[in-house]
């Protein structure tokens, strides 16, 4: 009989032990995950580019003045040098007065350098150079300056929008001071 208990004995407390977990494997602490770091695409704005430009502004020669509207067209390229972008574009504009006090329509072909911080899909960028106007039978040469922004919605097309001031005192010996500044909406297509 005593076997028999000491059997039984070591049954129930096997069994009493094995409840209180006693052999159950201890769960392992769950791991948490964090999400990877997705570093924000960024753009390669070298090669070239062309384009079209709705313009619209103002122009001053002398005591007259009017808002201006117009087109343009761009050519350009750019190289990307990791966090800079500098380049350079040739564009033409062709512009009207919406005021009477000038006859004619007027054009500027300009040549720009471009300086720009590459922020990804955006390029905000700061420009300087020349621009050769005429308009009521003038001709002169200007200095330019201006910013703008690009923004790639794709390898291919930009959007953009630009901010320029084309100023010549004494333009073309006539006595008069000559400003016109554009704001132009654009859009180009890099190849």
């Amino acid at each position: 009989m005593l076997k028999t208990g000491s059997i039984a004995a070591f049954v129930i407390a096997a069994a009493t032990t094995a409840q209180a977990g006693g052999l159950q494997p201890t769960p392992a602490e769950p791991v948490v995950q964090t999400a990877p770091y997705i570093a924000p695409m960024q753009t390669d704005w070298t090669g070239g580019y062309v384009g079209l430009s709705i313009v619209g502004g103002h122009l001053e020669s002398g005591p007259l003045e009017s808002d201006t509207r117009g087109f343009g067209l761009q050519a350009g390229y750019l190289t990307d040098l990791g966090s800079f972008v500098v380049g350079g574009e040739l564009a033409y504009v062709r512009g009207e007065p919406t005021d009477d006090g000038f006859s004619g329509d007027f054009n500027a072909t300009r040549l720009k350098g471009i300086a720009g911080y590459n922020a990804g899909s955006f390029l905000p960028y700061a420009t300087l150079g020349v621009s050769q106007l005429e308009g009521d039978g003038t001709k002169d040469t200007a200095m330019l300056y201006g910013v703008g922004v690009k923004y790639a919605f794709n390898p291919n097309w930009v959007a953009g929008l630009e901010y320029v001031v084309e100023q010549k005192d004494d333009f073309d010996n006539s006595g008069f001071d000559v400003e016109n500044r554009d704001l132009a909406l654009r859009i180009d297509y890099r190849f």
